[in-house]
């Protein structure tokens, strides 16, 4: 019996993240590209104020301000390195990846696999990147998070702040939204090709001794491994050129996520705080202005 409950609690949990993964999704495409926006004034606004558009700029201050208060707690402990977590802070998380975040990743690993061509593009990268000026392209490679997720959430929110707060109107940010698909596309991208790794790494380890040389370097990575097929698959030495050729091209790729996400954690929290802090004032002086 206690089996069949576990089962069923484990249907019940994969077709939740199924179909809320799909929900959100869907809401994504749905306001950025099909949902007809309106821009408005202030003034306008006032006088068709409704009880709709006020709970639902309650609901937005408020996800700022937790937002906001998670960030500050973190650089709080941080700064004191205190190591114990507030309950509080703790369920908040888990409210809001089991709301949104573990969705998303479930339907990452339903399609992942089965993504056309999603790994070509990949290899393809990975190859660009080793020619001409290797270190210049690893360096502008590495830090592309600067343009693909820094950039168009600041500008964004600079942008939301300046119409509300300075012009009491509603314009331009509305063209200017469909930017912040851009991050969602390239964690998309990441994290395809960290799990494109992880899918195809186990069949080079079936087949090969992989042993480190040296030491690691500061983030924990060998740069240097000698290879030697396994007994089982000594026939194939003909091939043993060819499975190091991709081994290693699959550890290049592992290298450049794990530096592009060690690299942009070091200040996004920071990014966060400020377009957060943005867009809860220009939320606030709107509502302000609309029920004055």
């Amino acid at each position: 019996m206690k089996n069949n409950i576990s089962l069923m609690e484990f249907l019940k949990s994969k077709i939740y993240l199924l179909i809320v993964g799909i929900i959100i999704i869907f809401l994504h495409i749905y306001f950025r590209f099909f949902k007809a926006k309106e821009s408005y004034d202030l003034k306008d606004l006032k006088d068709e104020i409704s009880f709709l558009n006020i709970i639902l700029s309650l609901i937005f201050i408020l996800v700022q301000l937790v937002t906001i208060m998670s960030l500050l707690y973190f650089l709080y402990k941080k700064y004191y390195n205190i190591q114990k977590s507030s309950i509080l802070i703790q369920n908040i998380s888990k409210i809001v990846d089991y709301l949104y975040w573990k969705p998303l990743e479930h339907i990452h690993d339903l399609i992942a696999p089965d993504l056309p061509y999603s790994g070509t593009l990949i290899i393809y990268i990975t190859k660009f990147l080793e020619k001409g000026n290797k270190d210049l392209r690893y360096k502008l490679y590495r830090h592309s998070y600067i343009l693909f997720e820094y950039i168009p959430q600041i500008l964004v929110s600079s942008i939301f702040f300046i119409e509300i707060v300075l012009h009491n109107q509603m314009y331009y940010f509305l063209y200017f939204i469909i930017l912040l698909i851009i991050p969602i596309l390239y964690q998309i991208y990441l994290k395809l090709s960290l799990s494109f790794v992880i899918r195809n790494e186990p069949e080079f380890l079936k087949r090969l001794f992989i042993i480190p040389k040296g030491s690691p370097d500061i983030h924990g990575v060998y740069l240097q491994w000698e290879f030697s097929l396994k007994p089982l698959y000594a026939g194939e030495n003909v091939f043993l050129n060819q499975y190091i050729k991709e081994y290693l091209s699959l550890q290049r790729i592992r290298t450049h996520i794990i530096k592009i996400k060690l690299y942009k954690s070091q200040y996004y929290i920071y990014v966060v705080l400020f377009t957060s802090s943005l867009y809860l004032s220009a939320a606030i002086y709107r509502l302000i202005y609309i029920l004055m």
